[in-house]
């Protein structure tokens, strides 16, 4: 089943991989939102916490809590599981020059889906709005060569369950602070 899986996950990155190469525009649009989505994704954080701070004082330990509780899931299971690049193992040339650390789970799709998560708690408009930026961040990832699809399939879980996971513990169910 697993090697079925890799198999799989590299069929779908080298056609996706592809689609950034042969169709230059979109090529050029996932470079784009690539490099841009950390610099936004944090300006978007910036103003979560504000708003929280201001208006959802109560949910400020999650919108604060989460984020950290994400990255260090993140390092710790890039510790543990290490997976080469896709640029290193299938030998080819990303769109985006990028280290050779590990690539599961992906932080750029774990990091733009809590903070769209935490978003979405605050304001349901707003979180859709950022869960569709969250999802482009993780396509573009792919198709610029430095993930497989599943390390940012992986990316996207972990920031969802952490914010559930942080709701519940720290706020509870009836909405006060535990």
């Amino acid at each position: 089943m697993l090697e079925y899986l890799e198999w799989l996950d590299s069929r779908v990155f080298h056609v996706m991989y592809g689609w950034g190469l042969e169709l230059e525009m979109l090529g050029s649009l996932s470079l784009w939102i690539s490099r841009a989505s950390a610099p936004l994704f944090a300006l978007l954080y910036a103003f979560v916490v504000l708003y929280s701070w201001r208006r959802r004082k109560h949910l400020l330990a999650v919108v604060v809590v989460a984020p950290l509780a994400v990255l260090a899931v993140v390092y710790g299971v890039r510790v543990l599981c290490f997976r080469p690049r896709p640029f290193l193992a299938e030998h080819i040339e990303p769109l985006l020059s990028h280290g050779g650390d590990s690539s599961f789970p992906s932080k750029h799709a774990a990091a733009a889906m809590v903070i769209a998560s935490v978003t979405t708690v605050l304001d349901g408009r707003w979180g859709l709005w950022a869960m569709a930026a969250a999802v482009l961040t993780g396509l573009s990832r792919v198709m610029v060569g430095v993930h497989y699809p599943l390390d940012v399939l992986a990316g996207f879980l972990v920031g969802p369950a952490a914010v559930y996971l942080l709701r519940r513990v720290l706020v509870g169910k009836d909405g006060e602070i535990s």
